[in-house]
């Protein structure tokens, strides 16, 4: 018993889901989760899918700092050719011990196709 509430003091885990119904990659905010205003009209084509994880040992670099800063990146990556994302899902994951670290994130998209009226 003393060793899982030894453990559960050494590790740590957080999981964060935001789901942004339409993205609009030039004027991507991610704490906007509403969608813009003037959208033309699409249907979801090609799923999508970009991730990226950096790992820390003790305080030598802060990896949730460098994974938040490549949200952006990954908007962009995302769907070479099209200025949207379609019912996209960000997942944030953060998990710790006292040694190592390591955060993820994960874009899960549609590239949008226009839809012929």
């Amino acid at each position: 018993m003393k060793v899982i509430l030894i453990s559960l003091f050494l590790f740590g885990c957080s999981q964060k889901y935001t789901y942004y119904p339409v993205i609009n990659k030039k004027n991507f905010n991610v704490e906007q989760t509403t969608p813009p205003k003037s959208v033309p009209p699409m249907i979801k084509a090609k799923a999508e899918v970009e991730e990226f994880c950096e790992g820390q040992i003790f305080f030598n670099k802060n990896a949730f700092n460098i994974t938040e800063s490549s949200i952006k990146a990954l908007v962009q990556h995302s769907c070479p050719g099209s200025d949207y994302l379609i019912d996209a899902k960000l997942t944030k994951l953060w998990w710790t011990t006292i040694v190592y670290s390591r955060s993820c994130v994960t874009l899960e998209s549609y590239c949008p196709q226009k839809r012929s009226k």
